[in-house]
């Protein structure tokens, strides 16, 4: 309706196009303008948030531990500071959107305002009549009430996108698994040449009765060779990148490890024991070289991070020991220990 009102008005006032014509374009350019800010806003209300939400989770979650030590007063003061960031978070959101969503009633206001000086002159001058500019007047508040729901689907849509563009690009992001299943398929590769070799040498003239003692009444010789196979770090390389900087953790790092053992790795601070051990446990890809673990062996890594159960202190303490033997889990026993640390 108001598209052909408009192609009438046209006729008779060229002005009645202004309003389609200018609004959407300085929309664009407000939104343009508003783009940093939208995203810094709305950046800091999913950051507060979130806080917000990991906050009560880990006091729901360490509650006991939190009345054992005594910590409410802290954990409340915890809560409260970030109560407050995710308030003033949202205040700041709100804000921005009063002021993004009065755009277009002060657009039309002022248009109007415009018009009305414009098109009193054109009428004291006989240019135009009444009732176009009543017409005229109407088209300018009309278009932009229509225009302003647009805006706010636009602005809606907008910051929508802007959460769904990093979610998306996250989702995207190069992974290392062909990397990896190379690593599995030259992994079992080398452990059966390696079986197969280590088979040889057993077969060898002299090596029989030491055969026959690994062996024993095992149903798979197959398996009994596996055990013997050594865990190898063969010209280990890690290099981390800080910015354009190259810093070598690892060079050059040749180890064979015998299953069976418990092995100690004993430097410095910073001169690459982690590295080692989540490069062996699979977390950190080498930059050269490559670490062998026996096809039918798994690595798991024990983090060096404190960690709690979810349950009393005591809990905490006695982990791991079995109901066979609950005497060392007894309180004089777990204070004494205590004590002596």
């Amino acid at each position: 309706q108001i598209l052909v009102t408009m192609v009438f008005l046209f006729m008779e006032d060229q002005l009645a196009i202004v309003p389609f014509a200018v609004y959407p374009v300085l929309a664009v350019i407000w939104m343009a303008i508003r783009r940093a800010t939208l995203h810094e806003v709305q950046d800091a209300k999913v950051k507060a948030a979130n806080d917000l939400v990991r906050g009560v989770h880990q006091a729901c979650m360490n509650f006991s531990m939190i009345l054992d030590y005594r910590k409410r007063s802290k954990a409340v003061d915890r809560f409260s500071a970030t109560a407050m960031n995710y308030r003033k978070a949202t205040a700041a959101g709100a804000l921005v959107d009063i002021n993004n969503g009065r755009f277009f009633p002060w657009l039309t206001t002022l248009s109007m305002a415009a018009y009305a000086v414009i098109g009193v002159q054109q009428l004291q001058e006989g240019l135009t009549n009444i009732g176009t500019f009543v017409a005229t007047f109407g088209i300018f508040h009309e278009v932009g009430h229509e225009l302003e729901a647009g805006y706010e689907i636009m602005i809606e849509m907008f910051q929508a996108f802007h959460a769904v563009k990093q979610l998306t690009y996250m989702l995207n992001l190069e992974t290392d698994d062909s990397d990896r299943m190379a690593d599995s398929r030259r992994r079992l590769q080398i452990g059966g040449d390696m079986r197969r070799k280590k088979l040889k040498e057993l077969q060898q003239p002299g090596k029989t009765k030491e055969l026959d003692h690994l062996v024993g009444d095992a149903p798979n010789l197959y398996q009994m060779v596996d055990d013997l196979l050594d865990i190898q770090l063969s010209n280990l390389t890690y290099v981390l990148m800080d910015g354009s900087k190259e810093i070598k953790i690892l060079d050059g790092v040749n180890l064979d490890l015998k299953q069976g053992k418990i092995i100690t790795i004993a430097s410095g601070e910073r001169q690459g024991k982690s590295t080692v051990l989540q490069i062996i446990a699979g977390k950190l890809k080498p930059t050269a070289g490559y670490v062998f673990i026996p096809p039918h062996l798994q690595v798991l890594q024990v983090e060096d991070t404190p960690s709690f159960l979810p349950e009393s202190l005591k809990r905490n303490l006695i982990f791991g020991v079995g109901d066979d033997d609950l005497s060392l889990a007894s309180y004089e026993r777990v204070k004494s220990i205590c004590e002596r640390l």
